[in-house]
């Protein structure tokens, strides 16, 4: 099989309170038994809703902020 690339996107959001997930993959396939995948996912959201940061005490939060990723398959 030849390489393949290819690039996905999806947006998530709450029709009550406006609140957005955005996703965006980059996978590439060198050979039929490895992937190697990047991707984004970026949260649109005021505070309190559910992709916005969460409160852990102690002036540390949890989520809320931009997640960058890099993975490497191999199958057997």
């Amino acid at each position: 099989m030849a390489s393949s690339l290819a690039a996905t996107g999806s947006l998530i959001t709450d029709l009550h309170d406006r609140a957005m997930l955005l996703q965006t993959f980059l996978t590439f396939d060198p050979t039929d038994d490895t992937r190697l995948q990047f991707g984004v996912l970026v949260p649109v959201a005021d505070q309190g809703t559910e992709f916005s940061k969460r409160s852990a005490g102690m002036d540390q939060t949890l989520g809320g902020g931009w997640s960058i990723f890099l993975n490497l398959s191999y199958y057997l």
